[in-house]
């Protein structure tokens, strides 16, 4: 197996042509961290705001077992609609 310099001068490559193969490999990983931090940013998002886990002033619809707001009168992932006095289903 060749070393690194053996294989450069084979290659036929000098040190301006190093650095700018250094520069675009540097650069094409931090265009793939930003992909990559901005993709778990917007699968965060998304199991953030699932609407299978309680907040704060939901209630459970009865019939499908989703989430919806306290204020809800009908449901709006069935359609199941609530009783006018009820504060908690």
């Amino acid at each position: 197996m060749q070393s690194l310099p053996q294989v450069i001068a084979v290659l036929g490559l000098g040190a301006p042509e190093l650095i700018v193969i250094a520069v675009i490999l540097a650069i094409l990983a931090a265009v793939s961290a930003a992909v990559v931090w901005v993709f778990v940013a917007i699968v965060r998002r998304g199991a953030a705001s699932s609407s299978s886990t309680p907040g704060h002033g939901q209630k459970k619809c009865p019939d499908c077992a989703e989430f919806v707001r306290m204020e809800a009168r009908v449901c709006k992932h069935c359609g199941y609609r609530f009783d006018v006095e009820s504060k908690k289903a």
